[in-house]
């Protein structure tokens, strides 16, 4: 709550929009604590929405067992795997999703294999994914953003951008145009035959 209370002060606002904990606490006994203090915040107007960030079964069963608005979670063409095990979840709940890495940090433009498991494990996916074929003529970052996009459940997609023209070309990208169903299912085919 002090927290909270804090950032309220440092930003000059009486409400924020939105407060979320990134990454989930330790144990059980720190998750009813940390989810309390933070509908407390928002029961007193301090903040009008509430969420985590946070992936996997951890993330569905934070989702189940409190009154979150949102979860910030990943999805993109390499890692497709909360489309089955968070986002039913998420929407029989009401909440909104907010997706993180939703072009998978770029990481397929790279010719050589990131040092660390952060950048690693989505690099090697790459390798295997025949990005290249599935998208056409569109260039990779347009076809993995429009990928993330293009699933009915996503609400908004934090994007990063080193420049003002990759920012442009990203609010270009997300026009509401979606890839067509032989796209999609011929990526979440290929997606499920390596790594399903």
């Amino acid at each position: 709550m002090r927290t909270i209370d804090t950032s309220r002060s440092k930003l000059k606002m009486d409400v924020i929009d939105i407060v979320q904990f990134h990454g989930l606490p330790g144990g059980a006994d720190d998750w009813n604590a940390a989810f309390d203090a933070l509908l407390e915040a928002k029961d007193r107007g301090w903040t009008k929405f509430v969420g985590v960030s946070a992936d996997g079964s951890a993330a569905a069963e934070a989702a189940k067992r409190w009154e979150l608005d949102t979860q910030e979670f990943t999805y993109n063409v390499l890692f497709q795997e909360s489309a089955e095990n968070l986002m039913p979840t998420l929407c029989d709940r009401g909440m909104g999703t907010i997706i993180k890495r939703p072009i998978a940090n770029g990481v397929y433009l790279r010719s050589e294999r990131p040092e660390g498991s952060y950048m690693g494990d989505p690099w090697d996916r790459a390798q295997q994914m025949p990005l290249r074929d599935l998208a056409g003529d569109m260039p990779l970052i347009e076809f993995a953003l429009r990928f993330t996009l293009s699933h009915k459940d996503v609400c908004t997609a934090i994007v990063g951008s080193t420049n003002a023209d990759h920012l442009a070309d990203n609010v270009k990208i997300s026009d509401g145009e979606v890839l067509s169903e032989d796209v999609l299912d011929r990526t979440k085919s290929v997606f499920q035959s390596l790594f399903g």
